[in-house]
């Protein structure tokens, strides 16, 4: 009976966290592009999630504490963001903050990635980025929970 409780648990957790809230639809062409240019006087974070594990799963991230996109399984997003301080967190995995700092034209390329044990925020080269970008889905938030903010189609994060 023990067994059973601890995996009834764990799949209620499960079933928990798939529960965000969020909702995500792809789109193509990109809104973004991986690897153009960021636009004048601003960076671009794009965010990839190549792994096939949690696929189900809603995974939102953050910047500076606002929803700056999410993934559903496999799929990218990129954002803008102003010169400064960025801190990139996720609401439902367990990846530490990634800390970047933004400077005008700087595109910056993070992996989230999805691990059965610990998961990552980790930058990525562009030599990689450009090896997911065009396997990846594009990612748009198109749903938020009741009484949070809907994040643009393409988003822009404040930096400190």
């Amino acid at each position: 009976m023990h067994r059973l409780s601890k995996t009834l648990a764990t799949l209620g957790i499960g079933f928990c966290v798939a529960c965000t809230g969020y909702r995500v639809r792809h789109v193509e062409p990109p809104l973004l592009a991986a690897l153009e240019p960021a636009p004048a006087n601003l960076g671009k974070v794009c965010v990839f999630r190549a792994s096939l594990i949690g696929g189900a799963l809603i995974l939102p991230v953050r910047d500076n504490g606002e929803v700056v996109g999410a993934t559903r399984g496999q799929g990218h997003f990129c954002y803008l963001a102003t010169p400064g301080r960025h801190t990139l967190t996720t609401d439902v995995s367990d990846a530490s903050p990634l800390v970047l700092e933004v400077r005008t034209g700087d595109i910056h390329h993070v992996e989230h990635e999805v691990n059965i044990g610990t998961d990552g925020l980790v930058l990525l080269t562009e030599e990689r980025a450009g090896e997911l970008a065009p396997t990846l889905p594009y990612a748009v938030v198109s749903e938020a929970p009741e009484g949070a903010p809907l994040p643009a189609p393409v988003a822009t994060a404040i930096g400190h």
